[in-house]
């Protein structure tokens, strides 16, 4: 109860409009991948979408996060979901992980908010994602991949590099957080994700999830 984002996920105002995303984006027996994969309250929609002939592939590289997300994911009895607890990059090697406090800041690139809640430093394996998809064996010819989210606190420039492969192969839906402080901290700007995609033939939408009509109705919205 004391913290937030916990209360958000209980009463159901987290991520209201990637949680309708899913809903009309994902089919039983795809496969999807999550990105900075945090507690698991995203992880736990997806596995729900793809059911048991699915599979969803969750990364994590923050241990204290990863340790909520594997019980999570072990108490609801979803075996489709494949947990990696590392971080994606554009490279294979190592990389220097700041820690926060408050879980979901953690970051490579921290902002002066997260900063100011670091806990510690440590050293996490960095691969890409087009490595990891190889190794798993999922393939355009025998799977759907329908949506890939993404919430790494700045990192997203070199996930995207690293998994240039992967998008060309299946063009899944994207779904990415911009954290621009945490961008400018790694050197970034939000452009460098939007000329990624563009290149990739993508085009680019807001989400948001609105009240609209009368009577009022929820509605999914892409601007």
């Amino acid at each position: 109860p004391r913290d937030w984002v916990d209360r958000s996920f209980y009463f159901g105002t987290y991520g209201q409009e990637l949680v309708r995303l899913i809903a009309t984006t994902v089919r039983p027996g795809d496969v999807c991948i999550y990105i900075g994969a945090h507690k698991g309250f995203i992880t736990l929609q997806l596995a729900a979408a793809v059911g048991p002939q699915g599979q969803v592939m969750s990364f994590e590289p923050d241990p204290r996060a990863m340790q909520a997300l594997s019980s999570n994911v072990r108490r609801n009895g979803f075996a489709q979901v494949k947990l990696f607890a590392c971080a994606l990059g554009d490279r294979e090697g190592a990389c220097e992980f700041v820690l926060s406090r408050q879980l979901g800041w953690s970051s490579r690139f921290p902002n002066e908010t997260a900063k100011a809640a670091a806990a510690s430093t440590t050293s996490v394996r960095s691969r890409r994602l087009d490595d990891v998809v190889a190794e798993t064996g999922v393939s355009p010819e025998t799977h759907r991949l329908s949506l890939m989210k993404i919430d790494a606190e700045g990192s997203e420039p070199l996930i995207l590099q690293g998994a240039r492969e992967t998008i060309e192969r299946f063009r899944p839906a994207i779904h990415i957080e911009v954290n621009r402080a945490s961008l400018c901290a790694g050197g970034f700007g939000a452009d460098s994700i939007e000329a990624l995609l563009r290149s990739l033939d993508y085009q680019l939408y807001a989400v948001s999830f609105n009240r609209s009509g009368w009577p009022p109705r929820r509605k999914l919205s892409l601007t």
